[in-house]
């Protein structure tokens, strides 16, 4: 009798695991509560970048759609983020059906705890929201205490002690596809990368967004088309899409009580490291968490050379 019960209690226990997985799955991995402020309507116009065409195997995506699929972005390779004009973007994922005219100022996002579903969901890797990324390993970069810009620290520096809700929270993703004439081994290219980075973001506000990690890269070589036809450069690359990425932090987080804030303009800090950046990297901006310094933007964008490129265009 007492076995049947156990047996009993287990096949439930199971059976509400397999109900928690299901709602995880349905909620992409989190809830949100958030603010809301007035926002300028979005140009009716979709401006893309003066270099970004279509090539011959772009399936009728768009130029920012490809870059970011070819980069590994998680949400547009599980199909998560759709190549959508910023407007319907907007509607189906930031406001779901609320007023166009304003915007989230501020995010509370919960995020559902794995130990909880027990060993039935061991091995299952949950979506947090779409344009999120995906969860970085805790890495050896930090911003330098009391900061307000990135600090690019040495490979191999001690980093921040960044919670697993932090590691979650991608604002920016740095998709680069060095040529091999740059770097001679994958240490040469990351530490190339480094300095590249360095550079960049030199004086450029971005709040406590922290460069998670920075991992050796692989060389490949065969690179995307959509690649090719932007550097017009048909020989081996390194890359970073194949994969840990370089993913950033959110610029502004309250990871106690799990908040996001739009306190920073991330949209101009990332388009002026944008410009200072080669030929070579593009910079994926998460809609979901990357905002303008009074609402988050809720649409995604990829900047190459300091030029836009919106989906759906």
């Amino acid at each position: 009798m007492a076995k049947a019960s156990r047996v009993k209690l287990v096949a439930k226990l199971v059976a509400l695991a397999l109900i928690i997985l299901c709602v995880c799955l349905g909620c992409a991995g989190g809830t949100s509560r958030s603010k809301m402020v007035k926002a300028d309507a979005i140009p009716q116009k979709q401006e893309a970048s003066e270099r970004a065409a279509t090539t011959t195997k772009s399936a009728g995506h768009s130029f920012a759609y490809m870059v970011a699929l070819a980069g590994g972005i998680k949400g547009v390779e599980k199909g998560y983020i759709k190549d959508l004009p910023r407007e319907e973007y907007l509607q189906r994922y930031e406001l779901k059906g609320r007023d166009k005219n304003f915007r989230y100022s501020e995010k509370t996002i919960k995020l559902n705890n794995p130990s909880l579903l027990g060993l039935v969901l061991q091995g299952v890797s949950l979506g947090l929201m779409p344009g999120a990324g995906a969860a970085a390993t805790h890495g050896n970069l930090a911003k330098a205490s009391g900061a307000a810009a990135i600090s690019i620290g040495a490979p191999r520096s001690s980093g921040p002690k960044l919670t697993g809700w932090q590691r979650e929270m991608i604002m920016a993703v740095v998709i680069p596809w060095m040529p091999e004439s740059e770097a001679k081994t994958p240490e040469e290219a990351a530490e190339k990368m480094r300095q590249v980075l360095g550079k960049a973001v030199q004086g450029v506000q971005t709040g406590d967004s922290v460069l998670v990690d920075l991992p050796k890269p692989v060389l490949v070589d065969n690179p995307p088309a959509v690649i090719i036809d932007a550097l017009n450069y048909t020989g081996k690359v390194w890359t970073w899409a194949k994969g840990p990425s370089l993913h950033f932090t959110a610029s502004k987080t309250d990871p106690q009580n799990q908040k996001l804030f739009a306190a920073n303009d991330d949209v101009s800090a990332w388009t002026r490291i944008s410009e200072r950046l080669p030929r070579w990297c593009f910079v994926y901006l998460s809609g979901s968490l990357t905002s303008n310094g009074q609402h988050f933007i809720g649409y995604p964008i990829v900047l190459w050379q300091g030029k836009p490129s919106y989906f759906g265009s």
